[in-house]
Order: structure tokens, then sequence, then C-alpha cells
């Protein structure tokens, strides 16, 4: 991925910076004196590349600019909490465009976002304990993350709105996470390619 993208700088800590090769490197733990401004960007820039393997099964880079990104964090502030503040939980990988919703969501609109480490082995259920906690008002996930969590039929008050994305969700699924998690659910099924930022257009069940 690192090759294909042909970063012109890496963002590395000292657990990091090893597995970066031919690439000028910013050492994060490390202080550095202030520097000048960098010009801010304007909105044909790329806001960040994301790899996906697609219909293909190859992995490509796909960029995506600032205007689309903040077309996208607008649209879902205001589809997914009003425009009001709303918490999310943080607890997969920032590679997958899945997380971006809860992470820049949140954080334009005065919400918060509570982060879940990825345990250092095993496999990762902290999707289990974002609904354990119930702290957070909106959780995004698979359709796979909500079978899960239907399998323990956690108890939840807080948490309202649930959006799924990145894999078919049935109606089965939907009336399973209505009858284990909560009636209250507000249930949202997002769809849209990465070249489209994250998400095009949703459907609430009813």
């Amino acid at each position: 991925i690192v090759a294909t993208a042909k970063p012109s700088l890496a963002l590395v800590d000292a657990t990091t910076a090893e597995l970066v090769r031919n690439t000028a490197l910013l050492r994060m733990d490390t202080p550095y004196p202030p520097a000048d401004r960098l010009p801010a960007p304007v909105p044909s820039d790329a806001a960040y590349v994301i790899f996906t393997s697609g219909s293909t099964g190859e992995p490509k880079g796909v960029e995506v600019g600032h205007r689309g990104f903040d077309d996208y964090v607008r649209w879902a502030a205001g589809a997914y909490g009003d425009g009001g503040k709303k918490d999310y939980p943080l607890y997969s990988s920032i590679g997958f465009d899945l997380t971006l919703t809860s992470i820049f969501v949140p954080l334009t609109t005065g919400g918060t976002v509570r982060i879940y480490p990825e345990p250092a082995q095993g496999s990762d259920l902290s999707v289990l304990d974002v609904f354990a906690d119930d702290v957070v008002d909106v959780v995004k996930l698979t359709p796979a993350h909500l079978a899960m969590v239907c399998q323990v039929k956690p108890s939840v008050s807080r948490i309202k709105t649930l959006i799924l994305g990145g894999e078919n969700l049935t109606t089965a699924a939907c009336r399973n996470a209505l009858q284990d998690i909560s009636p209250d659910l507000t249930i949202v099924n997002e769809y849209g390619p990465t070249e489209a930022v994250v998400g095009a257009m949703l459907h609430v069940f009813d």
C-alpha cells in the first residue's frame, strides 16, 4: 500500500518508523520547533487516500477530496443527529471508511468520540463493549457486528441510532436488533462506494 500510494511524508513513532522505507518521516514522538503555517487546503485537494479491493480483490488507492468529504460529514451530521451534539464510539480500524463517520461527525458538531482500544492479541470484540457500556448515542457498524451484538442481547437505553453499512442488511437482522437490543432503536441502512465518500444514500428501517 505504501509503495502504491508513494507518500511524500509518513507520520511514525518509535514502533512504526522501521516499517517505512524510501519516504521522509515525521516522528510524532519527537518535539519540533514551531513552523510557519501551511497554506489552507482548497476543495479540490485530497483529504485522504483509502485503499479498497472493490470487486477486483486487488487493493487500489482511492483519493477523496476535501469538497466531497466535507459534503458527506455535513450531510451525516444532519441525517444522524439533526446537526446537534452526538457521541460516537471509535472501535474499528481507521483503515475502513466506515470509521470516518464515527470520528468526524462528532468532532465537527461538538460531540465526543469514545475510543475503544484494539486488544493486543486475540479477536477484537470491542463492539460488544460499546453496547455493554451504553454511553454513546450513535453506533456505526456492519451487519456482521450487529449479529454478534444480538447474540449477547445487551440492554441499552442511551444508544438510539444504528448506522449499518459495508454488507447486505436484511429485514430479519433489523427485526432481531429491535427485539434483542432495544425496540426504540432507529436503524439506518447507509450505502455508498468508497469513491463516493463513505455513503451516498440511506434508508431508515420501518
